[in-house]
């Protein structure tokens, strides 16, 4: 992705992340660049004056000076019920490499906090197939973090998702 028309700092509290999935992961100096299919950005977002949750094309996420604090893997390939929906509960938390995890995980729920120089954020979802597909959370602190996207794609996934039912 070249020069992006969208970009956007420290906003990720506006974007929802939930269903994403991530398609690259590239650690480029001390920064790790995210590559999403996909992201949503929020209606209240400043770059997006639809009135709308807009979902966009590709999407990159940068933190900057990033650290991985712990990235966590629940391991149910040991798992005499690999294949029951509640396999989880006969799970195995075991540390893992946070590249390793980050690659197709897909996004089900994001977290930020603030720290004293600069954010901390909490990414829960499913593993890559790699991975059986399991459960796992990865925990990053950075100094910033940079959204880029290209284009708005469609309305948002949620939205209008209450007026359906």
């Amino acid at each position: 992705m070249e020069q992006a028309a969208y970009i956007s700092e420290n906003t990720l509290q506006l974007i929802s992340l939930h269903d994403c999935l991530i398609k690259e992961v590239v650690v480029s100096g001390s920064d790790l660049i995210l590559t999403f299919g996909h992201i949503d950005v929020l209606a209240d977002h400043p770059l997006n004056s639809t009135g709308l949750s807009m979902c966009t094309g590709e999407a990159k996420l940068r933190f900057e000076h990033a650290e991985g604090i712990t990235s966590v893997l629940y391991d149910t390939s040991e798992s005499a019920k690999q294949d029951d929906p509640d396999a989880e509960e006969d799970s195995h938390p075991r540390e893992v490499d946070m590249l390793e995890i980050l690659e197709d995980f897909e996004v089900l729920q994001h977290s930020e906090q603030l720290h004293p120089n600069g954010y901390v954020h909490r990414f829960e979802g499913i593993g890559s197939v790699k991975h059986n597909t399991d459960y796992a959370y990865v925990v990053i602190r950075c100094n910033r973090v940079t959204v880029e996207w290209n284009e708005f794609t469609d309305k948002a996934w949620f939205e209008g998702w209450a007026e359906d039912k």
